[in-house]
């Protein structure tokens, strides 16, 4: 299994050696459509054509027929299509069929003929959300529909109460263990990790004194307690008795996803599971050999070794007095292998659950109507909070999606955990394409790219930046060379971990160790990070490269594409062009795919 943004292609561009692809007719594509009935019809005789309901108008036509991948990592599959009824007949029939809401459509297009990978795309299924239609002049009912692929709309659902399962449990947790011990009902994902960690840690009684490093697996996941420093104070705080010491809970990544699995979409219709990946979820974790370290403890924490526990070792001896992984009586794992064992504090959580409680409260007349109007929280909007965590605090080493895998019998359930920037690799082929044959369908190729003005403006001064170097270094020019002086990297990454103890767990001092985090990330050389998949983001020039063939099924997001005739700067062995979204168009019998791809660099 290859990196989740840079695999080669299973789609299958003619070629003149190809005798099945000789025998393909342009315009003898088909395309069908099938809800309660199916589209085009295929009447028996010229009667039936011309004259089904004996009103003396034929039967529907359809128009044209799309389906676009698109989104973020290719995750949302759209279908459209037109078609028109020429009496009230056949229009109540087909409104039946096709334009009611959460309707399921199939869709499949293809070459009538020999069969060959290549020559068809589908069979989709997807669900109707747009139904449109109209009575023209001439009493023709004109109508339209958009729906979305089955299996891509996991992200709407809601964990926060109105559709989870926690209410059901009949669980309870602690809400203070300061004199009467008062309780509350589980009543969603926040309130069910505050009773797994408290149960986890046998802290369901009078006072919350588990012991410093008290950590325990559970549910799938782990949790653990560290004893708060004195400027511990955050307004979620829970009270844990008058004799005993505050502490930060915490809980892992992977016992969010177990809980969100198990009590929010376990049961549902379309079978969805949240799910990590050896190589779509891991982690790069050192650079050079320096490791990434969490800058702001209290609210998130890495098991990487490395400055954040050396510093306390020289510092303390065991390292049981500051806030590390270390302390812990049971760590809750290495994240090299990927980041379920990343670690959040209890109050991270309850400050995003907070600020989408206040979201819901802003609403008025003007908000359009939606799930935060209502009190939810849908499962994409949480992650994408978690995520963003993760990114500030990793200096951008360990960026983190939900992805919707378009391929495979897992297709429509599996949700990966996706890191942007995976190390993993495996060898990739790219799908060579040649504008300049006429025997390879291409129809139309545009290149195109313009300098953002922040990088105009860097260019006009004479000053460099780290985007301009990587891309001179991915296309072969000569970067900057860059001298370091005084501290080392690992000198001032450590004098930074010390800071955050010294100077309180102040912002000012968070927010350094962040710049310095993010410096060890990207401390190597522009070619080492290109190698390790560090730089497979689209690249500061919005460089495109876009193409429309001869219909062709097959294409996946961050398929690899190669092209003959690019300019000799853009060809180099760094360079690659991946697939970002794709259409495929159905239109009087001929079909086309039209392909977006973005400049990514990496090994190729």
């Amino acid at each position: 299994m290859s990196n989740f943004y840079y695999r080669t292609s299973k789609a299958k561009i003619p070629q003149e050696s190809d005798s099945d692809w000789k025998d393909k007719i342009r315009n003898n594509a088909y395309v069908k459509l099938s809800g309660g009935s199916t589209l085009p019809q295929d009447p028996a005789d010229v009667d039936e054509a011309y004259n089904p309901n004996g009103t003396g108008r034929p039967k529907a036509v359809l128009e044209e027929v799309s389906m676009e991948l698109k989104g973020t990592a290719g995750s949302l599959r759209v279908l459209k299509a037109s078609f028109v009824c020429f009496d009230k007949d056949e229009f109540n029939k087909l409104e039946e069929d096709f334009l009611k809401p959460k309707r399921e459509v199939t869709c499949e297009m293809g070459y009538v003929g020999p069969s060959t990978p290549g020559q068809k795309e589908g069979p989709y299924t997807f669900v109707v959300y747009k139904p449109k239609f109209e009575l023209t002049p001439e009493l023709t009912y004109k109508c339209s529909f958009e729906a979305v692929g089955k299996g891509n709309d996991f992200g709407g659902i809601d964990i926060q109460g109105t559709t989870s399962k926690f209410s059901k449990l009949g669980l309870t947790f602690n809400t203070t263990f300061k004199g009467g011990e008062e309780k509350a009902k589980v009543q969603n994902l926040f309130d069910w990790l505050d009773h797994t960690v408290q149960k986890g840690l046998g802290q369901t009684g009078k006072g919350f004194n588990p012991g410093n490093g008290a950590s325990a697996k559970t549910e799938g996941g782990w949790v653990g307690a560290l004893k708060a420093p004195d400027e511990y104070n955050p307004p979620s705080k829970i009270a844990t008795g008058w004799f005993s010491a505050d502490y930060i809970q915490y809980v892992s990544l992977g016992l969010i996803v177990a809980g969100v699995n198990k009590h929010c979409l376990s049961g549902n219709a379309d079978g969805y599971n949240l799910k990590f990946d050896s190589n779509y979820s891991k982690l790069k974790t050192t650079h050079g050999g320096l490791r990434v370290w969490s800058p702001n403890p209290m609210d998130i924490l890495f098991q990487n070794g490395g400055t954040y526990d050396d510093y306390h070792k020289k510092k303390s001896g065991p390292s049981k007095k500051f806030i590390s992984v270390k302390s812990f009586k049971t760590p809750p794992g290495s994240i090299d292998g990927g980041p379920q064992n990343i670690i959040f504090s209890r109050d991270l959580l309850r400050s995003i659950q907070k600020a989408f409680d206040d979201d819901a409260k802003g609403t008025d007349e003007n908000t359009e109507e939606n799930v935060k109007g209502k009190g939810e929280i849908r499962i994409d909007q949480l992650f994408k909070k978690l995520f963003a965590v993760i990114l500030e605090n990793s200096g951008g080493a360990h960026d983190l999606s939900l992805e919707h895998k378009d391929e495979g019998p897992d297709s429509k359930t599996d949700i990966y955990i996706v890191n942007r920037k995976s190390p993993s690799k495996s060898s990739v082929t790219p799908l060579e394409i040649d504008p300049y044959s006429a025997k390879n369908g291409v129809r139309e190729c545009t290149f195109s790219g313009e300098l953002p003005k922040a990088l105009q403006a860097a260019a006009m001064s004479g000053h460099g930046d780290s985007k301009t170097e990587t891309v001179n270094s991915g296309l072969g020019a000569e970067g900057t060379e860059t001298k370091d002086e005084g501290q080392s990297l690992g000198e001032r990454s450590f004098e930074a971990r010390g800071r955050i103890d010294s100077d309180e767990y102040a912002q000012s001092a968070v927010t350094s160790a962040q710049a310095v985090v993010k410096e060890i990330v990207e401390s190597e050389s522009i070619d080492k990070q290109i190698a390790d998949n560090q730089k497979l983001e689209p690249t500061p020039y919005p460089l495109k490269l876009n193409l429309t063939i001869d219909g062709t099924g097959g294409f996946r997001f961050g398929d690899v594409i190669k092209v003959t005739n690019l300019p000799a700067r853009y060809k180099g062995s760094k360079v690659v062009f991946t697939v970002n979204s794709y259409k495929h168009t159905v239109k009087g019998n001929d079909w086309s795919t039209s392909i977006e791809t973005l400049m990514r660099f990496a090994q190729a």
